[in-house]
C-alpha cells in the first residue's frame, strides 16, 4: 500500500511538473511572437531552473523525493511571486488563477500548517505589484497579446487544477486506507470518489460482478486474508445461522467486498466457502470419534455448524463424491 502511495505521488509530480514546463515553454513563444522580451527572458530563466528538478525526478531512488518535492516547489513559488509581481503587474487577476493552484500541491510535501504559511504568501503579490508600478516604468502590454496570454493561462490553470485535484483525490483516498488497514479495519466505501463501484448480485450464481474493479487488488487480498484469520481463529462457521452480512459487520467492512474478496480468492460464494469450514471440521472430528470408537454423524455435524441432515448429506457428497456414512465406513476400515 505504501508503495501504491508513493507511486502516486511520483507521478503527481512528474505529471505536474510536466505541465508547468510545457506552460512556460508556450508562454515563452508567445513572448518571442510579440516581442515582450523581458518576460521572454524570465521564462527561460524559470526553465532553466526547473528543468534539472523535473530530470532529478526520474532518478527519486537515488534522491529524497519528498526533500526535492518541497525544495522544487517552494522555489518556484518564489520564482512565480516575482514572476507575476514584475512581468504581469498590470494583468494580476489571471495569473492569480494560476498561482492560487499552488496551495493543492502544497499539501503533497508539507502539512496544514505549513501549506498555509506558503499560501499565504501568494499575498506578496500584491504589494510588489504596487511597488513596481510606482518605482519602475512598465512597456504597456497590448490588447492582442494579454487577450492571447488570458485564454492560454486560463486553459493551463483548468488542465493543472483537474491534474492537481485527481492526484489529490486517489493520494489521500490510499491514506485513509492505509491508516485502517493497520487498525484492522477496512473502510473502503466512501473513498471511490473518481471511479464508483457499482456491484450486482445473482441469488442464483455464485459470480460476482462489477463494472469498475478497483485497480489496487491488494486491498482485497488483505481483506481475504483478514476473513481467513477470523474464521480460523474465531471459528464463526459453527452457527447455522452465519451469514454474509454479519461477517462483514465482524470486520467493520461491506458484504460487497466480502463477498468479492471470497469469490475471487476462493471461487466459491459465501455459503460454499462457509461450508468447506464446516465439511473440514466434520472430518477432523470424526477422526478424533473414530480413535475414540465413538460415533454419532448428527452429534457432529451440528456442532459444525450444519442444522439439519438432508443439507449435511447433500453438501458432503457434492464436495467427496461419497455420504457421509460411506466415509465413516471407510474410516472405520482405515481406508482414508
Amino acid at each position: 500500500m505504501k508503495e501504491k502511495i508513493n507511486k502516486y505521488e511520483i507521478l503527481f509530480t512528474k505529471y505536474s511538473t510536466l505541465l508547468i514546463l510545457i506552460r512556460h515553454i508556450g508562454s515563452l513563444i508567445i513572448n518571442w511572437i510579440f516581442g515582450e522580451y523581458l518576460y521572454l527572458y524570465m521564462d527561460i530563466f524559470i526553465l532553466c531552473t526547473i528543468t534539472p528538478a523535473y530530470i532529478l525526478i526520474f532518478h527519486v531512488s537515488t534522491f529524497n523525493f519528498l526533500k526535492l518535492g518541497s525544495i522544487t516547489s517552494i522555489f518556484y513559488l518564489i520564482l512565480m511571486i516575482l514572476y507575476s509581481s514584475i512581468g504581469y503587474s498590470q494583468n494580476l487577476i489571471i495569473i492569480l488563477l494560476y498561482i492560487f493552484l499552488f496551495p493543492l500541491g502544497f499539501l503533497f510535501f508539507f502539512n496544514f500548517k505549513k501549506t498555509f504559511i506558503l499560501s499565504f504568501s501568494i499575498l506578496l503579490i500584491f504589494p510588489l505589484s504596487y511597488l513596481i508600478k510606482i518605482y519602475f516604468k512598465l512597456e504597456v502590454i497590448s490588447e492582442q497579446y494579454q487577450t492571447l496570454f488570458n485564454i492560454y493561462t486560463t486553459v493551463f490553470s483548468l488542465v493543472l487544477f483537474f491534474t492537481y485535484l485527481y492526484y489529490f483525490i486517489q493520494t489521500n483516498k490510499l491514506k485513509y486506507i492505509y491508516k485502517y488497514t493497520l487498525s484492522n479495519e477496512i473502510h473502503i466505501d466512501e473513498f471511490y470518489l473518481i471511479k464508483p463501484h457499482i456491484y450486482s448480485f445473482s441469488s442464483n450464481s455464485t459470480e460476482f460482478t462489477n463494472d469498475s474493479i478497483y485497480d489496487d487488488q491488494s486491498l482485497y487480498k488483505l481483506l481475504f486474508d483478514r476473513i481467513e484469520n477470523y474464521m480460523q481463529v474465531y471459528q464463526p462457521w459453527k452457527s447455522s445461522t452465519y451469514n454474509l452480512n454479519q461477517l462483514a459487520k465482524d470486520l467493520n467492512s461491506n458484504h460487497q467486498y466480502v463477498s468479492f474478496a471470497i469469490n475471487k480468492y476462493t471461487e466459491n460464494n459465501f455459503k460454499t466457502y462457509l461450508n468447506n469450514y464446516r465439511l473440514k471440521a466434520f472430518i477432523d472430528v470424526a477422526k478424533d470419534k473414530n480413535e475414540q470408537g465413538l460415533f454419532s454423524v448428527k452429534e457432529i455435524y451440528l456442532t459444525v455448524g450444519f442444522d439439519n441432515q438432508a443439507t449435511f448429506n447433500r453438501v458432503f457428497k457434492n464436495k467427496y463424491s461419497l455420504t457421509p456414512q460411506e466415509y465413516l465406513n471407510d474410516l472405520k476400515n482405515n481406508n482414508v
